[in-house]
């Protein structure tokens, strides 16, 4: 078994729309606090994942992973306390040389690799995503009208309704339901956030990020046992998911020191 180095930078900022420039959050965002944490994404156009290995006792050939993903767990009071779990495909290497990326053999390479990981954090501002009304009229959009007139109630009744009377006539799409959760949460409207998520996930009970988010909205209202489980649920769904790993470790410690 080849022994991993890790060696770790991590860089933390907001991301404006569905791209990563950085921009400082809107004053009405609240800080989610799960667990005196804040969690972040990962800008993959803007980190490193790779790696580098001894080759022939020679040299050192170097390379990174193309396919990987990554939570982090900020702790701005003790950032000692914050966390990161990357999560790369070994079958993603590039090192520049298609033979060499095959790892040609035992008593070429090292026993030993260095990664190194340079993660720079994001969150994403939903009020700039854009439902997709292209074919057909969203649902979100609809759920969206509904829940600035009257509130998350009728906002889930306009979505069933429609789902009853007009099913063929709008994108039902599960994310556009979750582009309103996810405004909801963003703007700490938890209650009505957690809501919306939970008929999402009703509706696509096999999607883990959607678990994923009962979970963050849950921990953000103080209800670890609930978060804890809606996070184990994402984690059988999706069981390489970083967020999921990093969040149950979390609440797992947190729940049992109580």
């Amino acid at each position: 078994m080849r022994r991993l180095a890790l060696a770790a930078a991590l860089a933390l900022c907001v991301a404006a729309g569905k791209t990563a420039a950085a921009q400082a959050p809107p004053p009405e965002w609240g800080r989610i606090d799960l667990v005196g944490a804040e969690l972040f994404g990962a800008d993959t156009a803007h980190s490193y994942v790779g790696f580098t290995i001894g080759f022939l006792g020679l040299t050192k050939v170097r390379g990174t992973f193309k396919d990987y993903t990554a939570a982090i767990l900020y702790d701005e009071k003790d950032p000692t306390r914050s966390s990161v779990t990357v999560v790369f495909d070994p079958a993603t290497i590039d090192t520049g040389l298609e033979g060499r990326d095959k790892f040609w053999g035992e008593k070429i390479l090292s026993d030993e690799v260095e990664v190194e990981i340079a993660i720079l954090g994001n969150r994403f501002n939903f009020d700039k995503w854009s439902f997709d009304s292209r074919q057909k009229p969203s649902v979100g959009e609809a759920m969206s009208a509904a829940l600035a007139v009257k509130g998350v109630e009728a906002a889930v009744a306009r979505y069933r309704e429609l789902k009853a009377m007009s099913a063929a006539d709008y994108n039902f799409g599960i994310d556009q339901v979750a582009i309103v959760g996810n405004r909801l949460l963003q703007h700490r409207r938890l209650r009505e956030a957690l809501e919306i998520f939970r008929l999402a996930a009703a509706e696509a009970p096999k999607e883990a990020v959607l678990q994923a988010r009962i979970g963050e909205t849950s921990a953000a209202l103080g209800d670890r046992e609930a978060a804890l489980t809606a996070y184990r649920k994402a984690l059988e769904l999706a069981p390489q998911n970083p967020e999921a790993m990093e969040m149950v470790r979390r609440l797992e410690t947190s729940v049992s020191g109580k």
